[in-house]
């Protein structure tokens, strides 16, 4: 029996489900020549960002590589900003020199991006009724591609395109394109945002420990050079620079005094007003015999320096050793407490007076009380007695005056750490979250 080829099929052709095949196949092969040259793509702008630590240079290699992929004689990239007025800055923007371009383009069509967050196609943009082109975007631009730049839904900028090389529009297949560009550009942005930041929080970080150091060097390491005073100060900061402050004069007829202070807030500027006072606290100790003289005269003049949301409490104290008292006065300062040997009571020393720069016609006075030996004087900040518990609740001065009764017989370095010991307990495992300066003075 023999073999007949089928009438209707010449001999050599292919039949139809060859024929879908082989289109299958080839359509198949073109989708991976693309994936292909979309991973090189990639891979080309991965290569150049990891290449440079210039944020210019990389997004210049993204426009470019934007422009080569899609064939445009433009590219733009903008990236949001956070001043309300002009939320995109132009960072790159490249033409190619064969295809001059002067016109830019406006904020209607960019904006549609920033609200839409998505691709934004123009084919023809004087038949476009979304947008009332102007007269010189109309003329410029045969077509407009504009895809959104984001990182992990966060919208970091735009990459632009506008007009081919060709006569041909933009298409969808290379919205796709611009759109995986996008995608890379927002994880390379990204990822150099984060290394600038990262520098620069760094850069910030060593120029605050140099303050600390500077800060740290302008108090004094001893307080009272005459041996019979035993001293122990102690100093915390809650940021790396603070505004707690304590230093040491000789008034008048050469009396030793010493001055704790506290500006509001913390952190640098807190430190820069700190820095303040104790130039001003040196020269009018020249000029001024009294604690009250000084503390009115700097208020004065702080009046006339300092901005009006800042204000300082301050304590200072002026020894007559022969005579054995001390001379204080007090600038809203939380109060001095003294433990007497005498009888081993302790006692607030308490002021109503107004902390420095609240009002210019602030006066003060001075009180005077005997300064025996076994006596002892602390002073503080209000970071240790504002501490709070889990409850929320301060350490406050009560609980001061008891540590203070059942620490009377220590030298002024154990009294100081059995009241941080104190405070530390009480607060548990809260943070402490002011400046805190202690100085405690024992007369021997």
């Amino acid at each position: 029996m023999s073999k007949h080829k089928p009438q209707n099929q010449p001999s050599g052709s292919i039949d139809d489900a060859s024929l879908r095949k082989i289109r299958r196949l080839e359509s198949e092969v073109l989708q991976l020549r693309s994936a292909v040259d979309e991973l090189n793509l990639l891979n080309e702008l991965a290569l150049t960002a990891s290449s440079t630590t210039d944020v210019d240079i990389m997004l210049n290699a993204i426009v470019l590589k934007a422009m080569q992929a899609v064939k445009a004689e433009e590219g733009t990239i903008k990236l949001v900003t956070e001043e309300i007025e002009n939320p995109l800055q132009t960072l790159v923007r490249q033409q190619d020199p064969d295809h001059f371009i002067s016109s830019r383009i406006g904020i209607h069509i960019t904006g549609w991006v920033l609200q839409q967050r998505k691709p934004l196609l123009i084919e023809d943009l004087a038949g476009d009724d979304r947008f009332d082109a102007k007269e010189g975007e109309v003329e410029s631009i045969r077509s407009l591609l504009c895809v959104p730049v984001q990182f992990r839904g966060k919208l970091l900028g735009i990459l632009m395109v506008r007009n081919k090389k060709s006569a041909s529009s933009f298409n969808t297949a290379d919205a796709r394109l611009l759109s995986i560009i996008a995608s890379q550009a927002g994880q390379l942005i990204r990822n150099r945002q984060l290394q600038q930041e990262a520098r620069e929080k760094e850069r910030i970080r060593q120029e605050l420990e140099l303050a600390r150091g500077i800060q740290l060097n302008l108090l004094p390491e001893q307080l009272l050079e005459d041996e019979q005073f035993d001293v122990f100060t102690h100093i915390d900061t809650a940021e790396q620079v603070g505004g707690d402050y304590y230093d040491a004069f000789s008034i008048g007829d050469q009396l030793p005094a010493i001055v704790i202070a506290d500006v509001s807030g913390h952190g640098p500027a807190a430190a820069l007003i700190m820095t303040m006072l104790k130039g001003m606290l040196h020269s009018l100790t020249r000029h001024h015999h009294s604690a009250a003289a000084i503390l009115t005269e700097l208020n004065r003049m702080m009046a006339h320096m300092a901005p009006p949301e800042i204000f300082v409490t301050m304590c200072m104290l002026v020894f007559d050793v022969e005579k054995g008292e001390v001379h204080y006065a007090n600038a809203g300062h939380p109060p001095l407490l003294r433990i007497k040997s005498a009888d081993k009571a302790s006692e607030l020393q308490r002021f109503d007076s107004a902390a420095l720069n609240l009002t210019l016609r602030s006066t003060y006075e001075e009180r005077m009380m005997p300064f025996l030996p076994g006596d002892m004087l602390l002073l503080y900040t209000d970071g240790l007695t504002e501490v709070m518990n889990a409850e929320g609740e301060m350490f406050g001065g009560q609980r001061l005056l008891e540590v203070a009764r059942s620490q009377n017989e220590c030298s002024s370095g154990e009294f100081v750490e059995g009241v941080l010991q104190s405070v530390k307990a009480y607060a548990g495992n809260q943070a402490f979250t002011d400046d805190m300066a202690i100085i405690a003075i024992k007369k021997k």
